[in-house]
């Protein structure tokens, strides 16, 4: 409603609005003092657009002296799911050379917004400052790829020094010792992945993606709760970083 506020700026400004249309359109337009230049969609191709028609609508707009500012685009079949879902929606502007106290009365008018979209803010939020290692979102120390086209996930394990230590000491190698660990700890069976080659230094895990979905958080849940005791039981928190 803000931007209509601020595309039309007196009775000579119109918004094309296609026809059938949303009456909450009118009223909009009306309550702002705008002018509606309808166009009309052609029913027998699907409610699709006419080109002609809207070249004819501006056109009309224009001799009656109207300045078109906008274009609504819309058409029946939209709210029955007819051009798809819309997705998770999010975004913002930048106000630039405004003064302080006009920024401050264009956020009170924003927040008093009906039903504001708290999930597009956050999606919003995570696209200008994603998760980083080391946030509550990611797993101690555990980096894993996009799984793809198979069952198959292969994340990488950053074993602490200290385990690594205790691991040889016990005749294993590391990330084994981390799966034997997990497996006593969860029933968790993976493989490590010494089997099959990788880096001097450098540990991963392969997970074979068998249960059912249902089943899949509390066997993460489960997993997570190991990896967050393994590695705070190994972590030398003078000088090592948790990722």
């Amino acid at each position: 409603m803000q931007i209509l506020n601020t595309i039309i700026r007196g009775q000579s400004d119109g918004i094309l609005v296609p026809v059938p249309q949303y009456t909450l359109y009118s009223a909009a337009i009306s309550l702002y003092g705008g002018y509606l230049v309808p166009y009309y969609l052609e029913e027998t191709a699907n409610w699709d657009l006419d080109v002609n028609n809207l070249r004819q609508s501006v056109a009309e707009a224009r001799s009656r002296g109207i300045t078109v500012r906008a274009m609504v685009i819309i058409n029946p079949g939209n709210l029955t799911g007819y051009w798809g879902e819309c997705g998770q929606r999010g975004g913002y502007f930048e106000m630039a050379n405004i003064p302080p106290q006009t920024v401050d009365k264009i956020y009170k008018i924003t927040s008093i917004s009906l039903s504001p979209n708290v999930s597009g803010q956050i999606f919003m939020g995570l696209m200008v400052s994603p998760p980083k290692p080391g946030d509550i979102s990611y797993q101690k120390n555990v980096v894993c790829n996009f799984t793809k086209g198979a069952m198959y996930s292969f994340p990488q394990i950053r074993l602490p020094p200290k385990a690594i230590e205790v691991a040889k000491k016990v005749g294993k190698v590391p990330d084994v010792f981390y799966c034997l660990k997990l497996l006593e700890a969860t029933g968790i069976s993976t493989v490590p992945s010494s089997g099959f080659g990788q880096k001097e230094g450098v540990f991963h895990l392969r997970a074979t993606i068998l249960p059912a979905e249902e089943d899949m958080p509390a066997i993460m849940e489960s997993f997570k709760k190991f990896n967050d005791e393994f590695m705070e039981q190994y972590e030398e928190h003078r000088g090592y970083s948790r990722m």
